[in-house]
């Protein structure tokens, strides 16, 4: 990405996926990049405006788009092949979270898939088998009767692109005027439709998708006090940056950049 981009991410130095070394444990040095986290900015008053909000979203979209050059066949997680050295698009494994402890080969979860609608449904019928509420197996299984229709056929199949694994603020560096220093944690990327990778909206403008993604901080304080309240609080809207301006602007800004 680094030599085929203008994407700025941190240069890998050295790298061990395995204990055999001085260190005894896996690790990655890479260099520093400059900027402060866009999460601890964006809902600060004192700094954020109209035009750093603009400057932000229009050096991010210009950069993202960039990733519509990378085209692959398949909808998976990218592999190495151990002999040769070829990248190619394998199937997805679990994440470290979702790893069992003393578990050192993880095996895969489904293959690669031909075609967005493909990969929805292998994923809705994986978290159906895990399952056990009777409201979220029906919920699950209406959302399956919506993916047969969700994906635009246009766009369904090849080519695919490399989505980023964490697409939030808090992996987003800037400068001082909103300007993009650094996009970090890419550990885990993958290839996905151009929906959910280049083209993709900034997570903290869908707030109404997931509100986790737009005031996470806000979110968990007002969940541990729910919880301990037994009932549900809603999260408070940030008046100085209100979701409808920033998805505004946000919206307008990517849709330029990626036609």
């Amino acid at each position: 990405m680094r030599f085929s981009t203008t994407i700025p991410v941190p240069r890998i130095i050295d790298c061990q996926t395995t204990e055999n070394n001085a260190l005894g444990r896996p690790y990655t040095f890479m260099t520093f990049l400059p900027g402060t986290q866009l999460a601890k900015l964006w809902f600060d008053p004192a700094w954020f405006s109209d035009e750093r909000r603009n400057t932000v979203f229009e050096s991010l979209a210009r950069l993202m788009s960039q990733l519509s050059s990378h085209e692959f066949p398949m909808i998976g997680q990218l592999d190495i092949d151990p002999t040769t050295g070829a990248v190619f698009v394998g199937p997805y494994y679990p994440s470290i979270d979702g790893i069992d402890e003393g578990e050192t080969s993880p095996a895969p979860i489904g293959d690669p898939f031909p075609s967005t609608y493909l990969s929805f449904q292998s994923d809705i019928n994986d978290q159906l088998k895990e399952a056990s509420n009777t409201r979220v197996i029906s919920d699950l299984q209406l959302l399956r009767t919506f993916a047969s229709v969700l994906p635009n056929p246009e766009f369904d199949g090849a080519p695919f692109f490399l989505s980023h694994p964490d697409f939030g603020y808090q992996n987003i560096l800037v400068d001082e005027e909103g300007t993009v220093t650094g996009i970090v944690d890419w550990d885990g990327v993958s290839v996905g439709p151009r929906q959910c990778a280049f083209a993709s909206y900034p997570s903290w403008i869908t707030r109404d998708w997931d509100p986790a993604l737009y005031a996470y901080r806000e979110l968990v304080r007002r969940a541990t006090m729910a919880k301990m309240r037994s009932k549900i609080c809603p999260v408070k809207r940030n008046k100085k940056t209100p979701l409808k301006r920033s998805r505004a602007s946000g919206k307008n800004i990517w849709r330029s950049s990626i036609a």
